[in-house]
C-alpha cells in the first residue's frame, strides 16, 4: 500500500470527469433542463433558437444521434445544418457536466472548431471539474491538429480567465464579449510542460 503525501489526505483527491460513451434518453433529459434554463435567462440565443423545453430537448436530440442541427442564419436568410457533437462528463457514473462541439462558421477560423457550450451542473461546481473537462476538450482537439474557438461572454471573468492560461489568444469580437482561439502547435508544447491540469473553479 502506498502512502499518500503529507498535505494530501483522502478527502482532498477529487477522481477527474471521464467523458460518457452512450448517451441516453435521461442524459439528454438533463440537460434540457440545463440548457432550458439558460435560455430562459437570454443565454445561448446564437446556438439554439428554441421557446420551450421540448424544443431544446429536440435540439440535444438531433445532436445527440445525427451528430448535427439546424439553425436559422439571420444573415443568409435561411436555415443551415451544422456538424456537431455532444459530449457528457461524469465522475464515478454520476454526470457532472456537458459541452457542445461543431465546426466553426467563420471563414477566419480554418479547421476550427468551436465549443458552442460548456458547463458544469450547479451542484457539481467548484471541485474543479470544468478546468478538467475543458483541459480534456483542448487535448482532444489539439491532437487532431484543430483551432479551438471559444465566445467568451464580456460578464464571465472566471471562463476568460480559464482561457487565457491556457494559452488562448482573442481573435476578434462579437457583440457579448470577444472570440478566442487555441492553434494546435502552441497547446502542443505546453501539454509536454504541465502535466497537472490547472484547477480554476467553474
Amino acid at each position: 500500500m502506498h502512502q499518500l503525501a503529507s498535505n494530501v489526505s483522502l478527502g482532498s483527491i477529487h477522481p477527474q470527469p471521464v467523458r460518457k460513451e452512450n448517451l441516453d434518453d435521461g442524459d439528454l433529459q438533463v440537460f434540457a433542463d440545463f440548457i432550458y434554463h439558460g435560455v430562459r435567462q437570454g443565454l445561448y440565443q446564437d446556438v439554439v433558437d428554441a421557446r420551450s423545453r421540448t424544443e431544446v430537448l429536440e435540439f440535444l436530440q438531433g445532436i445527440a444521434s445525427k451528430c448535427e442541427f439546424r439553425r436559422h442564419d439571420p444573415k443568409l436568410g435561411r436555415t443551415t445544418t451544422t456538424v456537431a457533437a455532444l459530449m457528457v462528463y461524469t465522475v464515478q457514473g454520476v454526470m457532472v457536466g456537458f459541452a457542445i462541439l461543431s465546426q466553426a462558421v467563420s471563414a477566419s477560423a480554418k479547421r476550427g472548431i468551436e465549443i458552442l457550450m460548456f458547463g458544469v451542473l450547479k451542484k457539481h461546481r467548484g471541485q474543479g471539474h470544468g478546468a478538467a473537462i475543458l483541459d480534456s476538450i483542448i487535448k482532444t482537439i489539439s491532437e487532431q491538429y484543430f483551432n479551438l474557438i471559444v465566445r467568451c461572454p464580456e460578464d464571465n471573468q472566471v471562463l476568460l480567465a480559464m482561457l487565457l492560461t491556457r494559452g488562448f489568444s482573442a481573435m476578434n469580437r462579437f457583440c457579448q464579449g470577444r472570440v478566442l482561439r487555441l492553434s494546435p502547435s502552441f497547446h502542443a508544447g505546453r501539454l509536454r510542460n504541465s502535466p497537472n491540469p490547472s484547477l480554476y473553479l467553474e
